[in-house]
């Protein structure tokens, strides 16, 4: 080891004194942590950083645990492995746990609701009837706001907060247990309330706070922690971000009993990095959250037979002819049609829902508050009073009717249909829409039919299906983002499934024998395949999704044409729910690529010069300094997170980079030396004292940082604690090499040096947010039309341009 470490440059040079400090790293590791910093998070987001440091510390490290491995065969890299395929099984079990403590409790909540509205309904007038209706759906709604308000980051579906943190930006507090758990029980709350809201969607943050919580094995908010010495391997941003997205694939198969859909989810919404090792990990998480719901729902039977319900349920796709699909090959124009009013429709969603979204950002907590209550008000109102106005009382199917052929499922359904002051035998049209669970109501709309020997029966009119979509669709425009938990999945679908069999009865009017077109609950499913991409603008993962939960493979084809033809029509008028929310949200999300003139013809001239943080020049550090300087540098420079480092004996030419969780550890630690150091290798910290606080490093502020007078006269030593192999790009280069370097390595920050390999600047997430590049995109134009108004100055456009604002680099 000595002959690979040590050598004339200081550089490279490391002793076998760092066998000591591994002794003293375990004695450290292994002391209680009350004289440790437990600093909790400033509310600030800031960039992941999934490059590690190539520092001589690390690589003594790293060179350690391959001479302990030499020569045996269970290596820690096997253990390792080993490791992270336990916890990912330990992932999907506990998501499938919470997954089905929220559907039970939400059945139950919903039951209470429903049945003594309907019990006093039979019993006494109209105001009292609404009176409790309302009171009840107030009350979940309230404790589900109540949550939000104890834990904002619990708002909304959380899709837009996780699609943000896999792209590498950490969020205070995204994937907390806090959040966890005022997360599940908001949207328990909110979907018994009758919120147009689903809890497919929460999951996918539930999931993700699962992993991410296991996989430290610790958590900030129960103050429990395991061990560091145990997983330190995990604790990292690269580990914690991959499986982070496991748990995100889990809360979607747990959500629709959907496995493959789950990984398709994540690789196709949420994860901005993306491997194969990833694609069997996140695999094998959602198989076994599916298994466990299987074990779950199966133990009452003795793990025999078991219903297919999961969170949610669409019922079971019969072919009506036998060995005959559902619907004709030329139909497949007609699923188009309907893909594209989905698009249509998702596209007018998107829009009101950002005007909305925008309001809310000027808004306090009591007038959140009070938004959510209306829009609960409104829904509950609707539920009661359009059935009540408007509704239509259809004789009831005999269940038993041998003629009508009706399977076990149809049966239920029509047990499910409501009397809502209809005479007996009769059901109430819009109450079996409005006055029933979710769920309820998309198997009404997917399944239930007129018995086979009158297929031209109407089991819900198209006047039913109107006075249901429009108002649903109203407020669930509204609803999206509102102060409580809840995702945009199972609303979307069940508009759209009210949309589609509308439509399908139009076309089945012109048929009077009712066998020319498909099956109304065929352009249910459409219609409701439709509406989703064009909210969300998925396609693959919303096309297998809805495979899997229905259980059969015939709809391939109407479910790929009406998902492809919901997004390109959508992308055509805005971007999905998801993206337009972390724009207005202005959460810095970097997409896989720019857009080729996106920032118009002066877009195209700016190099990484023009991008990188306008303040000149740029905060540098010597390997070797004075306490006293590094201390007055960090106290001034709160924001910057990366110093390069910079070798005055060599002109002063880029050496490296050094964190300033580094130097505030250096700090905390006390490793001064009262002569200029000459040898960088004695006394140094180990790699896992330096890791050992992540993701909450002392800070130059903390009391255990501060120093006495006498120690500023003291020296630091960085030489062993520089990233020798940072990432650099020249100045001239352009923007969109620069910008592909930056987002497909996940940097947290970037030099730009000169031709001299002198660091003229650095380039961190947000100089590459859309709004950044706009502004730079200006400025350069502003340099074009001065060189044009004066042309004997001869500015050149392509310099980098030197602002006056007072900012700094790395706040990201």
């Amino acid at each position: 080891r000595n002959v690979i470490m040590k050598g004339k440059n200081w550089n490279s040079s490391y002793s076998m004194q760092a066998a000591k400090d591994d002794d003293e790293t375990e004695q450290f590791l292994l002391s209680p942590r009350s004289h440790r910093r437990s600093k909790g998070t400033t509310g600030e987001m800031y960039s992941h950083d999934f490059e590690g440091e190539e520092s001589a510390v690390w690589r003594n490290h790293d060179i350690n645990a391959l001479f302990k491995d030499a020569g045996i065969w269970w290596t820690s890299s096997r253990a390792r492995g080993l490791m992270r395929w336990i916890l990912t099984l330990l992932i999907g079990i506990g998501t499938a746990i919470i997954a089905m403590i929220i559907t039970y409790s939400t059945s139950l909540l919903i039951s209470v609701k429903f049945k003594a509205s309907l019990e006093l309904l039979e019993q006494t007038g109209t105001i009292p009837d609404i009176s409790l209706f309302v009171s009840f759906s107030l009350f979940y709604v309230f404790c589900a706001n109540w949550m939000v308000r104890i834990e904002p980051m619990a708002s909304g579906a959380g899709v837009p907060e996780m699609k943000t943190y896999l792209n590498g930006v950490a969020i205070p507090r995204i994937v907390r247990a806090k959040t966890l758990f005022m997360k599940a029980v908001g949207v328990t709350f909110s979907v018994s309330g009758g919120l147009p809201t689903g809890k497919e969607g929460p999951m996918i943050q539930i999931g993700s706070g699962i992993a991410a919580g296991i996989a430290q094995g610790k958590s900030t908010t129960m103050g429990f922690d395991t061990s560091f010495s145990k997983f330190q391997d995990f604790r990292n941003d690269r580990e914690k971000r991959d499986f982070v997205a496991c748990g995100a694939s889990a809360g979607v198969a747990a959500a629709f009993g959907a496995p493959i859909a789950g990984v398709l989810f994540t690789l196709e919404e949420s994860a901005s990095f993306w491997s194969t090792k990833l694609t069997w990990r996140t695999f094998f998480c959602c198989l076994i959250t599916v298994y466990t719901l299987y074990l779950i729902r199966s133990a009452s039977s003795g793990f025999g037979k078991m219903e297919q319900t999961f969170m949610f349920n669409f019922g079971e796709f019969n072919q009506i002819d036998s060995d005959m699909a559902n619907y004709s090959v030329w139909e497949l124009v007609i699923f188009t049609m309907i893909g594209i009013v989905g698009g249509l429709v998702g596209a007018v969603t998107v829009h009101i829902s950002k005007f909305f979204t925008k309001r809310r950002k000027t808004m306090s907590e009591f007038s959140k508050a009070v938004e959510v209550h209306l829009v609960c008000l409104t829904m509950a109102s609707c539920a009661f009073l359009i059935p009540l106005l408007f509704g239509q009382c259809t004789e009831r199917p005999d269940p038993d009717d041998e003629q009508a052929n009706y399977t076990s499922q149809e049966q239920t359904l029509i047990a499910d249909l409501v009397q809502f002051k209809c005479p007996d035998g009769y059901y109430n049209e819009l109450a079996s829409l409005w006055f029933v669970a979710p769920e309820t109501a998309i198997k009404q709309l997917f399944h239930y039919r007129a018995p086979v020997y009158d297929m031209t029966r109407e089991t819900f009119s198209t006047a039913t299906l109107l006075l249901f979509f429009i108002p649903y669709q109203a407020v669930f425009s509204v609803m999206i983002g509102c102060a409580v938990p809840g995702g945009v999945f199972i609303p979307s679908m069940i508009a759209g499934a009210a949309l589609g069999r509308c439509l399908g009865h139009g076309f089945r009017a012109s048929d009077p024998n009712g066998d020319l077109f498909a099956d109304k609950g065929t352009y249910a499913l459409v219609g409701a395949a439709s509406c989703l991409s064009g909210l969300t603008r998925l396609t693959i993962a919303a096309t297998v999704m809805l495979l899997e939960a229905t259980g059969t493979m015939q709809y391939v084809m109407p479910l790929m044409i009406a998902v492809m033809a919901g997004r390109f029509v959508g992308n055509m008028f805005n971007d999905a729910v998801q993206d337009m929310q972390i724009r207005v949200k202005k959460l810095p999300f970097l997409e896989t690529d720019l857009v080729r003139g996106e920032f118009g013809v002066d877009g195209v001239e700016l190099t990484a010069g023009h991008v990188m943080s306008i303040k000149r020049p740029p905060i540098t550090v010597h390997p070797i300094c004075r306490v006293g300087d590094l201390f007055n540098i960090l106290s001034e420079n709160p924001s910057i997170i990366c110093f390069p480092v910079i070798d005055p004996n060599k002109g002063d030419v880029l050496v490296g980079t050094i964190l300033r969780k580094t130097l505030c550890t250096l700090f905390q630690h006390k490793k001064f030396k009262n002569d200029k150091p000459t040898d960088p290798s004695i006394g140094n910290l180990s790699w896992a004292v330096l890791q050992q606080d992540y993701p909450r490093f002392a800070d130059i502020t903390d009391p255990e940082c501060a120093i006495n007078e006498q120690e500023k006269n003291c020296w630091m030593d960085l030489r062993s604690y520089i990233n020798l192999g940072p990432y650099t790009i020249h100045e001239h280069s352009s923007l969109g090499r620069t910008y592909r370097m930056f987002r497909s390595l996940g940097l947290r920050h970037l030099c730009v040096i000169n031709f001299n390999n002198h660091v003229v600047g650095m380039i961190t997430r947000k100089d590459l947010t859309h709004d950044a590049l706009s502004e730079r995109a200006n400025e350069v134009r502003q340099s074009r039309l001065n060189a044009e108004a004066s042309p004997s100055q001869n500015i050149d456009s392509s310099a980098p341009i030197v602002s006056a604002a007072p900012n700094t680099y790395g706040v990201l």
